[in-house]
């Protein structure tokens, strides 16, 4: 009997969002990845995993089926390319390059807004990438997101969902306010909502889950899982709030997951790159 069906999660099989569970993970299954609810033998989407022709970044393709002997069909691709542009300098600079960070997210299957744009919008402090994303919901309006790289011993959102059977979360329910200074470090983002106008949080932010420092609403957020090659859970991933309830529709819901993903592969790819330059510099001055 495999683990996920002898050890059920709860959280795992808690409805979500236009028939994904409020938490899932990510799989590896052969050259890609699988979607999963509470039972990993019977996947909900099939993730295929490119990469073109000299260009160093992944493209993801989710499926409608969970196996891609399937052959169904694409629900969204998201990849990395030259969108716009980026200022130089902070926001308000004149000077502009082209911005080879943000990702081109393809809805195969929209009859509102079948390209989106995610840009990329720098760093938050020394080293928290920011990615957001406008997007035509369901209710007629058009609302922007913003993706947050978490601080990796401090942010209850994604360390509460960093395992199999941690317990289900739901925004607003009490979160420990004291700040950690040593312990397990969890790497993920979170996803918040950043329209004009949105609703706030109705009580102190700093005592509430589903809710950031300033009080805006947290959406989604996914957590890195383990980092061997075969098997296991290699992320999890959990809507929160407006983000649960589908009210934003069924675009949202999958670019969601879908730019989740990429960001959760995209680490993993700058983590890697950075250890070969630290190991090459190493050899480099063994060397001399």
């Amino acid at each position: 009997m495999s683990s996920s069906q002898s050890n059920p999660s709860p959280a795992l099989a808690q409805p979500g969002p236009h028939g994904l569970p409020m938490r899932f993970v990510v799989r590896h299954a052969g050259r890609g990845f699988k979607l999963c609810g509470e039972d990993a033998k019977a996947p909900l989407h099939h993730i295929a995993k490119h990469r073109a022709w000299f260009s160093k970044h992944e493209q993801l393709t989710l499926y409608t089926s969970g196996h891609k002997k399937d052959k169904s069909p694409p629900l969204i691709t998201i990849k990395k390319g030259v969108l716009g542009s980026a200022p130089v300098g902070g926001k308000n600079s004149k000077i502009h390059i082209p911005n080879f960070e943000s990702y081109n997210i393809e809805l195969h299957t929209s009859n509102q807004q079948p390209v989106v744009e995610m840009k990329y919008e720098g760093r938050k402090g020394l080293a928290k990438d920011k990615y957001a994303f406008t997007l035509v919901c369901a209710n007629g309006r058009r609302e922007t997101f913003r993706w947050y790289e978490a601080d990796r011993l401090n942010c209850p959102e994604v360390r509460a969902i960093y395992k199999r059977d941690s317990p289900i979360v739901k925004t607003g329910m009490p979160k420990d306010p004291k700040k950690k200074r040593i312990g397990r470090m969890v790497a993920g983002s979170y996803l918040v909502r950043v329209t004009d106008g949105a609703p706030h949080c109705p009580g102190d932010p700093t005592a509430l889950l589903g809710w950031d420092e300033k009080g805006r609403e947290i959406v989604a957020s996914y957590a890195r899982g383990g980092s061997g090659w075969i098997g296991g859970t290699k992320m999890f991933f959990q809507f929160w709030g407006s983000g649960a309830t589908g009210q934003f529709g069924q675009d949202f819901t999958r670019v969601a997951a879908a730019s989740g993903a990429a960001l959760w592969r995209e680490q993993i790819a700058e983590e890697k790159a950075a250890a070969q330059r630290r190991n090459q510099n190493m050899n480099r001055n063994m060397n001399r």
